[in-house]
């Protein structure tokens, strides 16, 4: 999910954690996104994602990103 899109809509990733979908609180949700600094990774895991992602993608990280988030 792009940063920009959690921005935009508000708190997305929190919305899905807090739907009664049955997989909710265990859907990997990775930010991905051209924001890098620290305060828009920390905003990231707390609006509820699993992991963030600076671009460019590092693709051997964006691997061990989705293994982690499994």
């Amino acid at each position: 999910m792009s940063r920009e899109i959690v921005l935009y809509y508000g708190t997305t990733a929190e919305h899905i954690r807090s739907s009664s979908w049955e997989d909710a609180q265990t859907v990997a949700i990775l930010a991905m996104t051209a924001n890098a600094f620290r305060e828009d990774k920390e905003a990231a895991l707390a609006s509820g994602m699993k992991g963030h992602l600076a671009k460019p993608v590092d693709i051997n990280l964006l691997y061990k990103m989705i293994f982690n988030a499994l």
